[in-house]
């Protein structure tokens, strides 16, 4: 198993041995105290990242992490989720584990890792498209008497994900009846690559979770 142990040791494997371009990678910018500029600082919350295999008899692949401190709600996960989309999309094939000390957030977990991150990554890129019609069509409607969380979560990631044109044209067009399903599907059909994406959790005992954190 090969760890990454350092900021600059993430961004030589992704950038110098996979080509990744650094804007997809994770990262927050900081105000400087002595100059006033901004730094750029990449994988800041330093989760444990490493290649490994997914199970056994399989090659090792590129394994990231999140530790659940126990603390805090859902949402951080989510935006978790959130700034690591670029670098997902980038990987043809990856692991991601979710550590905690108790195994009661498995399940949140894994549910929501599987609708903003390995649903639309290995599903038809054009059915995505046309989920988020969907999605964002009620949402117009003001159809959503009761939120649907999954719903809300996956129209927010896919805003940003089909921002501006030719998807924002293609919707006005779908929505008014110009364009059929089929015709949208026939557009994005060839685009989405083949990936695959594993996920796993770890159940850590208190003594070790510290540890991580």
């Amino acid at each position: 198993m090969n760890y990454f142990e350092t900021e600059q040791d993430n961004i030589r494997f992704f950038c110098d041995k996979l080509g990744i371009l650094k804007d997809a990678l994770p990262a927050k910018v900081y105000e400087s105290g002595l100059d006033g500029k901004p730094t750029l600082r990449y994988f800041v919350d330093k989760f444990p990242l490493f290649l490994a295999s997914p199970f056994s008899g399989a090659p090792p692949v590129v394994t990231l992490s999140y530790v659940d401190s126990g603390f805090a709600t859902s949402s951080h996960f989510v935006a978790h989720l959130a700034a690591y989309q670029g670098l997902f999309r980038q990987l043809k094939t990856f692991r991601f584990l979710y550590i905690a000390a108790k195994d009661a957030y498995f399940q949140t977990a894994q549910e929501r890792f599987r609708s903003l991150v390995k649903r639309p990554l290995e599903s038809d890129i054009s059915g995505e498209i046309l989920r988020y019609f969907h999605i964002r069509a009620k949402w117009e409607r003001h159809e959503y008497v009761v939120p649907i969380t999954e719903d809300l979560e996956f129209l927010k990631e896919a805003r940003r994900r089909f921002k501006g044109d030719p998807f924002g044209g293609l919707f006005e067009r779908w929505k008014t009846g110009k364009i059929t399903e089929h015709e949208v599907r026939l557009q994005f059909s060839q685009l989405n690559p083949v990936r695959t994406v594993f996920f796993n959790t770890f159940l850590v005992q208190s003594q070790v979770y510290r540890s991580l954190k």
